[in-house]
C-alpha cells in the first residue's frame, strides 16, 4: 500500500498522479489524473479506486511510473496483472528511458525468468522491502 508514502510526497511539494481506466474510444489506455490527500476517489470498472474530475497529465510528462506487478526478473520483464493496461498505454515510449519504469514488488515476486510477448514493456528498475534494483535490459 503506497499511500502513506504517496502522501508524504505530496506534501513535500511532489505532483502526483493515480491512473485511471480510460473512458470512450480508448479505454484501454490509462490515464494519468493528478491526485492529492484531498481528491476524491472512485471505484472503477475493475474495482481499484482512482481520481475522479481531476486533471489528465500526458504519459509522456511522466518521469516515473510505478508499476504493480505479480513477478519481475533482473531484465526488467514484468509479469503483470493480465489486462496489459500499462502495456499498451506506455508502447510509444517503450525505447524510451522516460518515463522511468519501476516495478513496486516484494522480492519474493522475483523471478529467474519471466516469459515475454512482444508487446510487453520491460521496466527500468524494481522497488523492494530490499531496496532499489537496476535491471539490465
Amino acid at each position: 500500500d503506497l499511500r502513506p508514502a504517496l502522501g508524504t510526497l505530496s506534501h513535500q511539494g511532489v505532483k502526483i498522479v493515480l491512473p485511471a481506466i480510460g473512458q470512450g474510444f480508448d479505454s484501454r489506455a490509462l490515464q494519468f489524473r493528478c491526485w492529492d490527500p484531498a481528491t476524491k476517489l472512485v471505484e472503477s470498472t475493475l474495482g481499484l479506486t482512482e481520481p475522479c474530475a481531476t486533471d489528465i497529465v500526458a504519459v509522456g510528462a511522466l518521469d516515473l511510473v510505478l508499476l504493480p506487478l505479480v513477478a519481475w526478473d533482473e531484465s526488467g520483464r514484468r509479469l503483470g496483472m493480465g489486462a496489459g493496461y500499462y502495456d499498451y498505454t506506455l508502447a510509444a515510449l517503450a525505447d524510451s528511458d522516460r518515463p522511468l519504469r519501476v516495478g513496486v514488488a516484494y522480492e519474493v515476486q522475483k523471478s529467474a525468468h519471466v516469459p515475454e510477448d512482444p508487446w510487453d514493456i520491460r521496466l527500468h528498475e524494481v522497488i523492494s522491502e530490499n531496496g532499489r534494483f537496476t535491471c539490465t535490459r
